[in-house]
């Protein structure tokens, strides 16, 4: 067999230290994590820069063990991979390796279970690095498989069946964080049904100073989510996964966000759903569906970076069609430096004066953070911008963008320089029907955003035009940035209204004349009657003038 197989007999006195010293499989979850799988079937996640290395994530099976039983467990450990003589399965027809008229009926833990006199004759071999750890005492047993696939866009994911012939009431697994907190995330990071519970937590990058890791864990199952607390029984740093039947299936991740532990941790979810055959009708689970590697380049869009006046840039990107391509705002490299986190990201439609902002990172918003491109929502032709405080690239020429699913994609980029010239009492030339110039989307923002009891609604009227406007025109805007009070009058007439989905007024927080300065305002989710709203999605939208920016808000009840 093209596959290592080993039986040892180890006493109950052998501690996870001594059996983590020479661990049964290594797995390379990204440039400074390792998951191990050692002796005892524990998993362990380490983190290192190189110089040393420490835990960050356990996931360990305590047993608990008859005392009055003599004999020493049997312990059997095996590596194998997808294809391997005896392991095929898919499509294939030679999946049944042993020519019984079965497929995949004799378990990979040395020993017969199919009664036909050969030992793992028949199992189904997954992934491009499957470990299996079979452990045997007074005639209970539990098994354990893990799979890892080399794929670009699977490396960071570390999938574990655990299996308990022991009765109806098997210990639960535990999964420890040491040094950080879990954060319960499949309410806001995960599309509803893709995953059982899931949880997340963040640890410093050692190879990079002041960047953060992401790590996940997930129970993937078919149990209905309310059940989502039997499911999962959450401390700060410690996760107690109780058995529901005899098979509990977990799934760690990694990211160097949290947008692309989300998206891998939702993969997972159709990775064990499989393939199906169209003709058969044969369902293979954890078989990956093909992912086209090749981006076509009328799929990306146009890049260019601008300063602007107040400080700082902004990138933007420019589609001609609706986006079929979704970046991580925080993974975007010019000439391979990379861009600091924006602190704002917005999309403005083409032909539209207004457009919708999201604050960058969202402050206490998951569901922002994981799913940003809902929030913004962007249909048809139109321009993502994403706004940096840092000073602005001097030059560029290609800007390298990370995509949801890990992908990675090059475009040209054009760095635009704005040299700022007083050029004194001249009135700035502004025409609302102007497509090139749009309301800055920073002058509006809510928290916290989704909201239960009440959000904040925080406002600016700006000082001078180039506080209050983008201009998405060829070279330098037809006015002085610097010109005060860019508005028809000393103060401006100033309303804040939410609306819904279908355009109808909701709630009016503001209709006014404001001067030059900051407001918030509260919105307590009930309509100018009184009433409390259903949960969704509304807008609140700014208008200074003739000008306007949208928000999109979610109010949970």
């Amino acid at each position: 067999m093209a596959r290592t197989l080993l039986i040892i007999s180890m006493l109950l006195a052998v501690t996870a230290a001594s059996a983590a010293d020479e661990p049964l499989a290594e797995y390379s979850l990204g440039t400074s994590l390792t998951a191990t799988v050692d002796l005892d079937g524990a998993i362990v996640v380490h983190v290192s820069d190189g110089a040393f290395s420490a835990p960050a994530l356990t996931c360990v099976w305590p047993r608990t063990v008859d005392p009055r039983l003599q004999a020493d467990p049997e312990i059997f450990v095996t590596l194998a991979r997808e294809g391997d003589v005896y392991g095929r399965r898919g499509f294939t027809l030679d999946a049944d390796d042993d020519d019984d008229g079965r497929v995949n009926e004799d378990r990979l833990d040395g020993r017969d279970n199919d009664g036909d006199g050969h030992i793992d004759e028949d199992f189904a071999a997954i992934s491009h690095a499957m470990a299996a750890w079979n452990w045997r005492h007074g005639g209970r047993s539990r098994h354990l498989e893990t799979y890892h696939w080399s794929y670009p866009h699977l490396t960071s994911l570390l999938a574990a069946v655990f299996t308990a012939d022991e009765g109806s009431n098997p210990d639960p697994l535990r999964l420890s964080v040491p040094d950080a907190g879990w954060i319960q995330a499949d309410e806001f990071c995960f599309r509803a049904g893709a995953t059982g519970p899931a949880f997340v937590a963040r640890i410093p990058d050692p190879a990079s100073s002041g960047q953060w890791l992401w790590l996940g864990a997930a129970v993937l199952d078919t149990q209905p989510r309310r059940l989502a607390t039997e499911r999962v029984h959450a401390s700060h740093d410690e996760l107690t996964i109780p058995f529901l039947g005899s098979t509990q299936t977990i799934v760690l991740a990694a990211g160097p966000t949290r947008l692309q532990l989300a998206h891998t941790l939702a993969v997972a979810a159709t990775l064990r759903d499989g393939v199906e055959d169209p003709v058969s009708g044969q369902r293979i689970v954890w078989l990956p569906a093909a992912v086209p590697t090749t981006i076509p380049a009328s799929h990306l869009p146009a890049a260019d970076l601008r300063a602007v006046p107040a400080g700082g840039f902004d990138l933007a990107l420019n589609y001609t069609d609706a986006p079929q391509l979704f970046f991580d705002p925080d993974l975007f490299a010019l000439d391979g430096v990379a861009l600091a986190e924006p602190v704002s990201v917005a999309w403005a439609a083409a032909g539209e004066r207004s457009s919708i902002s999201l604050d960058w990172p969202p402050d206490g918003s998951l569901i922002d953070a994981c799913h940003p491109y809902d929030h913004l929502d962007p249909a048809g032709p139109g321009t993502l911008i994403l706004r940096y405080s840092d000073p602005a690239p001097a030059s560029g020429r290609d800007l390298t963008g990370v995509l949801e699913d890990g992908r990675r994609a090059t475009m040209p980029a054009t760095v635009e320089a704005l040299e700022v010239e007083v050029t004194g009492a001249a009135e700035p030339a502004l025409e609302p029907g102007d497509q090139r110039l749009q309301l800055s989307p920073v002058l509006l923002s809510n928290f916290p955003n989704p909201f239960r009891s009440s959000t904040q609604v925080s406002y600016q009227i700006p000082a001078t035009a180039g506080e209050a406007f983008l201009w998405e025109g060829e070279g330098d805007p037809p006015f002085d940035p610097r010109q005060r009070l860019p508005f028809a009058s000393g103060s401006a007439s100033v309303s804040v209204i939410v609306y819904d989905l279908e355009g109808r007024e909701i709630a009016t927080l503001q209709d006014g004349i404001l001067g030059v300065g900051q407001y918030q305002a509260s919105w307590n989710g009930t309509d100018h009657m009184g009433r409390i709203m259903a949960s969704g999605a509304y807008f609140c939208k700014l208008q200074i003038e003739k000008w306007s920016v949208t928000k999109r808000l979610i109010f949970i009840r």
